[in-house]
């Protein structure tokens, strides 16, 4: 081989080696890029996660103070029902006896009415 073939295969073998090079490190940028874009996605989901988790005791904790009022408002609750009942039973005992002292009432008026008819018709 001639000096200028070898010398013009070196300046070749120079250009596709700085052009490989050159596209080497774009890949190797590239999947820098790569790598710091799964990372920004992994600490957001992370941090999505750790959220939805602390959503969810918040939750919980929440569910369990409901449940908890739930219970004690159900217990007053049946409360004020034997409550109004003992009220209901005491109203109908009382609308009873005034109804017999009604009754007593009117019967003895009567009586004494007619008694009065029967007075003034023996003057």
């Amino acid at each position: 081989m001639r000096y200028q073939e070898v010398s013009e295969l070196k300046q070749r073998i120079n250009e596709l080696t700085h052009r490989h090079t050159s596209q080497i490190e774009d890949l190797n940028k590239k999947y820098q890029s790569s790598l710091e874009i799964q990372l920004n996605l992994k600490n957001k989901i992370n941090s999505h996660v750790a959220e939805m988790v602390n959503n969810k005791q918040q939750m919980n904790s929440h569910s369990e103070s409901l449940q908890s009022e739930n219970q004690s408002l159900k217990s007053e609750l049946g409360k004020l029902t034997q409550d109004v009942q003992s009220v209901e039973k005491r109203a109908r005992e009382l609308s009873e006896s005034h109804r017999i002292q009604l009754s007593d009432l009117h019967a003895s008026y009567q009586e004494q009415l007619k008694s009065a008819l029967e007075q003034s018709k023996l003057v």
